[in-house]
């Protein structure tokens, strides 16, 4: 990890590991695939085992889901090496991922960078014979903001409409609470049970949960997620409370200098007072000013309007499905992206029809 660009805590064998420290051993462990050149270690791929769903989304509409026994490689593999190391590699692996794929069985690729041989393998028309590969959604930027030394600087860095947007913002809800308005953020494992009962309380309330089946739906692997984290060190979850009461989160972990934006929500009773934006620029404030500095804030995978406009940074990812190609497989490929198609044209017609926004407000409303 030290030999390439950057640490991730994605790619951390410590993290991947399991969690012994619990006493407690994952239903899906993680495999690692390793490659020595004359007794050195020159790369590896750590793939994390899980289940996955393939969600077959229409606006905001979950309409179905298949369900995969899964193995995910965030990003990409770890090379300490040049380009043609990297594809060979990269080519090996996907080879023997081939051999070992049953049916029923995927490899997700998560935030895979577009300009990476991986990509390239996977994604190309024509490139694999024996895998099938789903891109899931659209190509994508994958935002990140690097910090500023001070949090005023940072804010110059933000259009002036942007700084009194936040500011009225914060303002008008400081005096509508009275000042009973409190951000707490969560670090040690003592406090990983507060965090979870009050974070899933803001996350059955938002429209992910209700629309799309996402949110913090398992407490139980959560809270052990967020103890291993905490008692290696990483651990930094944010909650907004107004009236004593949570109305946002942030769910997210300290690596190296960069802080990894996990999950996010907010209760839709506070949303006219913008508490998730002005969650997310307090977070900002602890990360430059706290008692650990953060060098970067990434955003995670998938594009939104709100990071776009925080973001100094950005590279083009996408995220695959890798599956055997088979009958059964390809049908559902085939059900999934015209689904996709569904969704863009759908889109595109309400874009036309100048009520795209609404449409989206009111299915949130009604959920």
């Amino acid at each position: 990890m030290a030999e390439t660009e950057e640490p991730n805590l994605f790619h951390d064998p410590v993290w991947l590991g399991g969690t012994d420290e619990l006493g407690d051993h994952p239903s899906h462990p993680s495999e690692f695939y390793l490659c020595y050149d004359d007794g050195r270690l020159i790369g590896y791929a750590p793939l994390i085992g899980g289940v996955k769903d393939l969600r077959f989304v229409v606006g905001e509409l979950a309409l179905h889901r298949v369900s995969w026994r899964s193995l995910t490689l965030v990003q990409d593999l770890v090379i300490a090496g040049g380009p043609e190391l990297r594809l060979g590699l990269t080519r090996q692996l996907l080879d023997l991922l081939a051999e070992r794929l049953c049916p029923t069985d995927g490899i997700f690729l998560e935030g895979v960078p577009t300009d990476s041989a991986l990509y390239r393998l996977t994604a190309l028309p024509g490139a694999m014979r024996d895998l099938l590969a789903i891109e899931i959604g659209h190509v994508f930027p994958h935002h990140r903001l690097k910090l500023a030394p001070s949090f005023a600087e940072f804010e110059a860095q933000l259009s002036a409409s942007s700084r009194q947007s936040q500011r009225r913002q914060l303002r008008k809800l400081l005096e509508y609470l009275g000042g009973d308005f409190d951000i707490r953020c969560f670090t040690g494992d003592s406090e990983v049970g507060q965090f979870v009962v009050d974070a899933r309380r803001v996350s059955q309330k938002s429209y992910q949960w209700r629309l799309l089946g996402l949110g913090l739906r398992d407490p139980d692997s959560l809270s052990k997620t967020l103890t291993r984290a905490a008692r290696h060190g990483w651990l930094r979850c944010y909650i907004l409370y107004c009236r004593g009461e949570p109305a946002a989160f942030m769910l997210g972990y300290l690596y190296h200098g960069t802080y990894h934006y996990i999950d996010v929500g907010y209760d839709p009773a506070w949303g006219q007072w913008g508490v998730g934006s002005i969650l997310q620029l307090q977070v900002i404030r602890d990360l430059i000013e706290g008692p650990e500095p953060a060098a970067l804030f990434d955003f995670s995978t998938g594009h939104g309007e709100h990071k776009a406009r925080l973001a100094n940074i950005s590279r083009s990812e996408a995220n695959l499905l890798l599956v055997r190609n088979c009958a059964r497989n390809a049908a559902i490929a085939a059900g999934y992206r015209l689904a996709m198609a569904v969704d863009r044209q759908g889109g595109r017609l309400l874009d036309t029809l100048g009520i795209k926004a609404r449409v989206k407000h009111w299915l949130r409303r009604a959920a």
